[in-house]
């Protein structure tokens, strides 16, 4: 069940609460795959002038040779193009419990349970690199430094990259501060983004007793917002360009008898070890 569903109607789920996760009261009704979704700090939004931050595939200028009179034309028109059709770009960042693994036995068992807990990166080729650039490939934006307690960057010297249209290493750098304090990145977060890893750990499992078994996941989507749309019906529909999500830490298991028991159901459940 290692299913997490997108933001699309999310609206029916229960709220989330760091404390616990939507909890099964009612023998006859299991609660829902994931709870609603929590904002973690504010929507970051790229404005035109940092368009060179983005890498939208309908727009590839990006790292696009302009060397010959055609490959510039090429070039230059995307851009055009790009900023007289997109109004900006967001970033959301959300937290919310999803459900991953439940299990029922007619009997004492002792079985396997394997969770994972980091993020699964798509672009293999930028394992190398450092979490910041891993996190920033899959996502699709142009992140420079360190974005996990990212500092300010040191202004340039007048005539020094940061007059670079195409982003200097202190635009890039700059870019990634503003990203990383808008969305709350901290140095805690970074572990939370590294590889992913896989743990298993042996269960005894008591007869006729549901065990749901839940983890909170970091959400991160970036969402191409055009002329005529408005940031809250882009994010309703669910339309994003791309999405990075990391499952954190220690699941969080809920035990409920089913049967007659003298242990009382719904006891707010431990953390799996």
């Amino acid at each position: 069940m290692n299913t997490i569903t997108g933001e699309k109607g999310a609206g029916s789920y229960p709220a989330f609460n760091k404390a616990h996760p939507p909890l099964m009261t009612n023998p006859d009704v299991f609660p829902p795959d994931r709870s609603a979704s929590a904002r973690i700090g504010q929507p970051f939004r790229i404005q035109q002038k940092d368009f060179f931050g983005v890498h939208d595939q309908q727009y590839p200028w990006m790292g696009m040779r302009h060397d010959s009179p055609s490959q510039w034309q090429r070039w230059e028109d995307l851009q055009v193009a790009q900023k007289r059709e997109v109004d900006h770009y967001l970033v959301t960042r959300n937290q919310y419990w999803a459900l991953f693994d439940r299990r029922m036995y007619g009997a004492k068992t002792v079985a396997k349970v394997t969770f994972e807990r980091g993020t699964t990166y798509s672009h293999k080729e930028a394992q190398h690199q450092s979490t910041t650039s891993r996190f920033g490939v899959d996502l699709g934006l142009n992140l420079d430094a360190n974005i996990f307690g990212a500092l300010l960057p040191v202004p340039p010297l007048a005539g020094g990259s940061g007059a670079n249209p195409l982003g200097g290493s202190s635009m890039s750098a700059k870019f990634s501060y503003d990203f990383s304090r808008t969305l709350e990145f901290t140095k805690s977060d970074e572990i939370t983004y590294r590889e992913t890893e896989t743990q298993s750990t042996e269960t005894t499992f008591e007869a006729d007793t549901q065990y749901l078994y839940w983890q909170i996941c970091n959400d991160v989507l970036l969402y191409r917002v055009t002329q005529q749309q408005a940031d809250s019906e882009v994010i309703a529909s669910g339309a994003f360009m791309s999405r990075v999500v990391s499952r954190i830490g220690t699941p969080y298991v809920q035990p409920f008898a089913m049967g007659p028991s003298t242990a009382p159901n719904n006891d707010a459940s431990a953390r799996a070890n």
